[in-house]
């Protein structure tokens, strides 16, 4: 992993004090840590949107761990779209999807791919931006709680 990608992940997992998102990226990674506390070892995991993977630390255990983003980075796995996921049905056992809803042309098929390729009794965290804009011009979906 090149150190570009390596310090995006770590400065998303543990944000440096200057960081202008600190608290909200040291409460998602602490959410995040719980959901996983919760969740059976998974074997078969998806990051979706993993160009960078600053929570595969926390999956270190996991057999199998594929990334998909629709940009490449040296961690992706597939070059792919959230809205046609190149896998059969009840493929992973986990979704991993962070911040990626809101630049989705339509973020309601790409939750049906998710929930698609998840197995029975899967498991899929996300998380959504909830201000904006985020960066460029693909900035598509805010949801409130009752939305999402």
């Amino acid at each position: 992993m090149s150190v570009d990608i390596a310090t995006r992940a770590r400065a998303t997992l543990v944000p440096p004090l200057g960081s202008p998102n600190r608290l909200i990226q040291r409460a998602r990674a602490k959410t995040f840590r719980n959901w996983l506390k919760a969740v059976t070892a998974p074997r078969r995991v998806l990051d979706l949107g993993g160009r960078v993977q600053p929570y595969r630390p926390l999956l270190a255990g996991s057999p199998q761990y594929i990334a998909v983003d629709v940009q490449p980075s040296e961690v992706v796995n597939v070059i792919g779209d959230a809205h046609a996921l190149p896998f059969a049905d009840g493929t992973f056992d986990l979704v991993l999807c962070t911040q990626v809803f809101y630049g989705l042309a339509n973020p309601f098929v790409a939750a049906s791919e998710i929930h698609r390729i998840l197995e029975p009794g899967g498991t899929a965290l996300l998380s959504i931006a909830d201000a904006g804009p985020v960066e460029g011009p693909a900035d598509f979906w805010r949801f409130t709680q009752h939305g999402i």
